[in-house]
């Protein structure tokens, strides 16, 4: 499964590379805010994946992958609300 990871870990790279730089040329210049924005949507995924099982997928089927993401999704929020409190 890490060489399908890595290959669509790829894809997207590339895709990012092609689009920034196409949203700066039609909206302008991107703001401190929008940038800042971009940075935590990527410090998100990155844990999704890294620690809250983003990563491997055994299961198949839209509606399995999306409930398997969405409760990835409530534990890292669940995580940060600790973080907060402690």
């Amino acid at each position: 499964m890490g060489g399908a990871m890595d290959g669509i870990s790829s894809i997207w790279n590339r895709i990012q590379r092609s689009l920034f730089p196409f949203l700066e040329e039609e909206l302008g210049e991107l703001t401190e805010y929008h940038r800042k924005l971009a940075a935590t949507v990527e410090r998100v995924l990155s844990r999704l994946k890294d620690e809250f099982g983003g990563r491997m997928i055994r299961v198949r089927g839209a509606v399995k992958v999306m409930a398997h993401l969405m409760f990835g999704i409530l534990a890292l929020t669940a995580d940060q609300l600790l973080r907060m409190i402690v």
